[in-house]
């Protein structure tokens, strides 16, 4: 593989990095501003679709670099990324990006999508502890870098960093 490729995947992952814990903690900084100067609640429930949203389509464009670069994934890493492709897939974050962030109509049944509509996708996704499921996009307490999405996405770019620098 090139040295363009390389840069070509960590670039992609520099900007996942960043894009997943942007919607991660975006939520900590809005409940700091909240803590300040209350927000109403229709501003609250609206913040926390943003950063939810923002976060499930980092989700799935994690999904779609793993489809296009695989074949980079370093041999330590290579069957984590590939549980977390399968467990991505498994909680329908691609299908929430393509029948939920960014529409307002649900074409299989012919009806606008409804608030529980949404929640039931936001449910499949997200699980039924919300804060396991952060901890599982990022945990800054755990040891094993792997055992958290960021920390696992960390890995595989910096090995492709040293790979890329060495040929």
């Amino acid at each position: 593989m090139s040295s363009d490729r390389h840069q070509e995947a960590v670039s992609i992952l520099d900007m996942l990095i960043l894009d997943t814990m942007v919607g991660l903690r975006s939520l900590d900084a809005f409940s700091a501003i909240d803590d300040k100067r209350p927000l109403s609640v229709n501003m609250r429930a609206g913040l926390t679709r943003l950063s939810t949203t923002h976060l499930i389509l980092a989700l799935a464009k994690w999904m779609e670099f793993y489809e296009r670069y695989k074949c980079l994934i370093p041999e330590g890493t290579a069957v984590n990324a590939k549980i977390v492709y399968k467990d991505l897939k498994r909680r329908g974050v691609r299908d929430f990006r393509n029948k939920v962030a960014g529409h307002i109509w649900d074409k299989d049944v012919g009806k606008p999508l409804s608030k529980e509509d949404t929640q039931k996708w936001l449910a499949r996704v997200i699980g039924p502890d919300e804060a396991a499921f952060n901890r599982w996009i990022y945990n800054p307490d755990s040891t094993d870098r792997t055992s958290h999405l960021v920390g696992l996405t960390e890995k595989i770019r910096n090995a492709l960093r040293k790979e890329g620098a060495t040929l």
